[in-house]
């Protein structure tokens, strides 16, 4: 009995990567106070990059399908900084980011460890109601309609990988 054993070594890569997202369930804007602010603040104007993303939601209560639209303004920045992105959109968007969300998303980084990561892409998610936020609200039969939910969702958001 012969028996051929053969052995390949493989060089493999291993990258972790963390998503966190931490909101204020008792935070009240609607969509159009919230594009307001976004306009008046202009965050691009302060090194934010703008991601939108447009996600189609199914309602199996309804058998119906409604677009839903967030924005993610971030920074890619060094992870060790991390703590300064939400003390610097506290500053420019006062009221929206409560004590407490600030609180435990800093509670969360020193947890997770993640200033000690490499790269982190952190900011501010907002997730609309409408498709476009109140920008498509065009006809008066989309204005007049009444939605349970009328608030936008916003949360500090950070994306790292080592």
């Amino acid at each position: 009995l012969i028996s051929f054993f053969f052995s390949t070594a493989v060089d493999a890569n291993v990258k972790e990567s963390i998503e966190m997202k931490i909101f204020d369930p008792d935070f009240h804007m609607t969509d159009q106070q919230m594009l307001d602010l976004l306009k008046k603040v202009d965050l691009e104007s302060h090194g934010y990059k703008k991601e939108v993303t447009t996600t189609l939601v199914s309602d199996p209560k309804s058998d119906k399908s409604n677009y839903q639209k967030s924005y993610f303004y971030y920074k890619q920045i060094a992870c060790s900084k991390l703590r300064e992105i939400d003390q610097e959109l506290q500053t420019l968007l006062p009221g929206v980011f409560g004590v407490e969300m600030v609180t435990k998303n800093n509670k969360e980084i020193k947890t997770k460890n993640l200033t000690k990561m490499k790269r982190c892409k952190a900011g501010l998610e907002i997730h609309f109601k409408e498709a476009e936020g109140c920008k498509v609200c065009k006809t008066s039969t989309t204005r007049r309609k009444k939605r349970k939910a009328d608030w936008c969702v916003v949360c500090i958001k950070t994306e790292t990988e080592n």
